[in-house]
């Protein structure tokens, strides 16, 4: 009687940690969601140019289709718009917090306490929570990932024929789809391999999922697009040519600011190290390792790529957090997670926000540095509104508009002002219009505003927008 009492109150705590869980995970993916403006990778998922055919479209972008199409069928559904476009990746991201949970849980076989932290720390890490606020492949890729794991797991421990049948072709579905997402997925074939001990297996269904997968690539490799849009970019992400030095600790610290949440993992990750036994040292240990040691060392400039060696180290810390025995345990891991949570708010929520990173501001009462424009440092889901509909509303007012230059991305200006000749900045040769964007997320781009050759004509909240005298109304 006493052992059921207490599995009715284990499950209790399960479930309602189970919906904090899922409602702080809400909380932070979904609040205004649609505030800020397309950034310049969303705005390439877009399917703008109508007058070029899909099967071009697609065979011509540098990852797999699934997120172009998703993006595509909510265009049909509801147009361009910012909320819209990024629901189906906030609902992935979402998705990826439970998906993880019981990946920990059922296929790892680790205990409540392990599964619900490291859940949580996917749920609370600013990368995750910034990739969730965007309209891009990331989230989509990790939940297939994730799932293929679980289902190949079920088909290993599936007695009856048609259950490892059904768990097969969903683990190779699953796999299929990650790779028709993006080619990290390819990382997943490390806990593959490395978990569940069964490389002809493991590797039977990873073929499996290629060999479909090459519908897609086949035709891309073949037809050249492959070689003309990806090798090259691939090639200079890898000796960094054209690109300023990449530092791995200051994208993370970036996206998870004030050090509380980055400290607190490594410190519990490399606990949980030592406290695991012999064969998840082996497993988690290798997972962790291998893309640690690929990415940031053999690749120059892995940008947010990292964040693939960092599930492990989820594991590892859920397993240090096991095993304290403190009765502080619980109280203190509760205000750690509580107090990540404000200071995320403040991060990636508009009405929270300060500033940040895009000026300097403060964080929970703490001053912090806007942005370094040192380091290339890619630049997802953070709060950014510029009013760039409003100006282009103020543009087409005007009676003649040849070309505008700004301080602002290219392709987010050319989005907003469609239609209008975007010139690049050249001190020898003046755009007739130039928009002025305050603390623009194009932190390597400063032009100098030239008085003897520009008048002010309209200023906003975050914005101002000049006119050549030469062109302007003789006052």
């Amino acid at each position: 009687m006493k052992k059921i009492i207490s599995l009715i109150s284990n499950n209790k705590v399960e479930f309602l940690s189970l919906v904090i869980l899922g409602l702080i995970s809400f909380y932070l993916r979904f609040t205004d969601l649609g505030f800020h403006h397309f950034y310049g990778d969303e705005i390439k998922t877009l399917f703008l140019r109508k007058d070029e055919s899909a099967f071009n479209f697609l065979m011509e972008q540098r990852k797999g289709p699934v997120q172009f199409i998703i993006v595509w069928v909510v265009e049909k559904l509801v147009g361009f718009d910012e909320y819209f476009m990024r629901l189906p990746f906030a609902i992935f991201g979402l998705i990826l917090v439970y998906v993880f949970y019981f990946f920990v849980r059922k296929t790892l076989n680790q205990d409540f306490k392990v599964s619900i932290f490291s859940a949580s720390l996917v749920s609370l890490n600013g990368i995750y929570i910034a990739f969730s606020r965007t309209a891009q492949y990331q989230m989509v890729y990790l939940v297939f990932g994730f799932l293929s794991l679980i289902f190949f797991h079920k088909y290993l421990n599936s007695e009856k024929k048609n259950l490892k049948i059904i768990n097969f072709v969903l683990a190779c579905t699953f796999f299929t789809l990650g790779l028709l997402t993006h080619y990290d997925v390819l990382f997943f074939l490390l806990p593959l391999l490395l978990i569940f001990n069964n490389y002809k297996k493991a590797l039977l269904m990873f073929f499996s999922s290629s060999a479909i997968s090459l519908l897609f690539y086949a035709p891309q490799i073949f037809f050249g697009f492959f070689s003309t849009n990806t090798a090259g970019y691939l090639a200079k992400r890898i000796v960094g040519k054209e690109y300023l030095p990449s530092f791995t600790p200051y994208t993370f610290l970036l996206y998870n600011p004030l050090y509380l949440y980055l400290g607190v993992l490594l410190i519990l990750a490399i606990l949980g190290y030592y406290l695991s036994s012999k064969e998840e040292k082996a497993s988690l240990g290798k997972w962790f390792f291998i893309p640690f040691i690929l990415l940031d060392f053999f690749i120059l400039v892995p940008g947010t790529h990292v964040h693939n060696y960092l599930f492990p180290l989820f594991i590892f810390a859920g397993i240090a957090f096991s095993k304290i025995k403190s009765k502080l345990a619980i109280p203190a891991i509760i205000l750690f997670l509580t107090a990540v949570t404000l200071i995320q708010s403040q991060v990636f929520l508009p009405r929270f926000n300060l500033g940040y990173p895009f000026a300097d501001s403060s964080l929970m009462g703490i001053n912090v540095q806007k942005l370094n424009k040192g380091y290339s440092t890619p630049i997802y889901g953070f709060v950014y509104n510029r009013n760039w509909k409003e100006i282009a509303e103020f543009m087409k007012k005007q009676k003649r508009v040849p070309s505008f230059t700004t301080n602002e991305n290219k392709v987010v200006a050319e989005y907003y002002l469609f239609g209008y000749s975007f010139t690049e900045y050249d001190p020898s040769r003046s755009a007739e219009y130039y928009i002025e964007i305050n603390n623009s997320q194009e932190v390597e781009k400063v032009i100098p505003v030239e008085p003897l050759k520009y008048e002010l004509i309209k200023s906003g909240l975050d914005y101002k927008i000049y006119k050549l005298k030469e062109l302007g109304v003789k006052k």
